[in-house]
């Protein structure tokens, strides 16, 4: 198997560890919140990569002040994708939030391709298009679209506006919560990938748990949001979700080192993340796929064993 197949292979290992701690956010998110839980996930990702970094004895590069800047600012950028995910999950419309925001690597390659001016073959940008395109269709439920409507009633004769608005605010919170998801983690990623190849998985991801850590708690207080030490249980599964993203983060890194810096294939594979969470909904909350999400799926499918195939060659 070629490098940068097992590259591809890291990016779906990743979408699994991150599709499955997104799954396990619903329940934390309806105990102390959306808030809360982004920020201790990432302080319990970083006190597990410090963990796992003492235990095999990993060297860090000495610090500059331009280098720590840019790690810092990914780490605002991670805490921000992971908070306005949480909140459009826990308070828009998850059929709108769900597949916008697993676009992300949409921003990420056309920054590659802009910056980084990293080509793409055109075999593969179609199938890298198909593969985005698969993910939104396949959290598309037009029942919920039609549901939420943007379209309000006038007030009756009592003032009372149509039961419409309800639907139509938690449209534009999943909306507007999605789209800053997508471009926050676009961003992300696009960072992680630049600096990765040349600093190696560790470095990177450690500053950038550690900065989000400090942004996420360091505003509690500023936001004026309340502030809850979770429950034995809670802390359960903050403690397992925030180890899935320590090694979503490391094995993300390992597959952009393996594909020698070549960050379009490996992020197209990790934003499966999304198909995870929709999986997982149909197990285990026995939520129905329709058919416009199926060919979604399908469409994924296709276009990703398009894409390992014909890396064989």
């Amino acid at each position: 198997m070629s490098e940068m197949l097992v590259a591809i292979t890291f990016g779906l290992m990743s979408a699994l560890l991150w599709g499955t701690a997104d799954f396990l956010s619903r329940e934390t998110s309806k105990i102390i919140g959306h808030y809360l839980t982004s920020s201790y996930n990432q302080l319990t990702s970083f006190i597990w990569l410090v963990g796992f970094a003492f235990l095999f004895g990993i060297h860090f590069p000495i610090l500059n002040s331009r280098l720590l800047s840019l790690n810092i600012l990914l780490g605002m950028l991670d805490f921000l994708s992971i908070v306005f995910l949480y909140k459009g999950l826990s308070e828009g419309v998850m059929s709108i939030v769900a597949p916008i925001s697993s676009a992300y690597p949409a921003v990420t390659v056309i920054l590659a391709v802009i910056i980084l001016e990293q080509t793409l073959t055109l075999f593969n940008a179609y199938a890298i298009a198909g593969v985005i395109i698969g993910v939104v269709l396949s959290g598309v439920k037009m029942s919920d679209l039609r549901a939420s409507g943007l379209k309000l009633r006038e007030p009756d004769q009592n003032g009372r506006g149509s039961s419409h608005s309800d639907r139509s605010r938690r449209y534009v919170e999943g909306l507007n919560s999605a789209l800053l998801s997508c471009l926050a983690g676009g961003g992300l990623f696009f960072g992680l990938g630049v600096l990765t190849p040349s600093f190696g998985p560790w470095f990177p991801s450690i500053v950038i748990k550690g900065s989000a850590a400090i942004v996420g708690f360091g505003f509690l207080f500023l936001l004026k949001k309340k502030f809850r030490i979770p429950n034995t249980k809670t802390w359960c599964l903050l403690a397992l979700m925030g180890m899935m993203d320590c090694f979503s983060f490391l094995v993300f890194s390992f597959g952009i080192i393996l594909a020698g810096g070549y960050l379009p294939l490996v992020v197209t594979f990790s934003g499966l993340a999304g198909l995870v969470v929709l999986f997982l909904a149909r197990i285990f909350y026995g939520e129905r796929l329709t058919r416009i999400q199926s060919l979604g799926i399908f469409l994924v499918i296709i276009s990703a064993l398009s894409i390992l195939y014909f890396q064989r060659f």
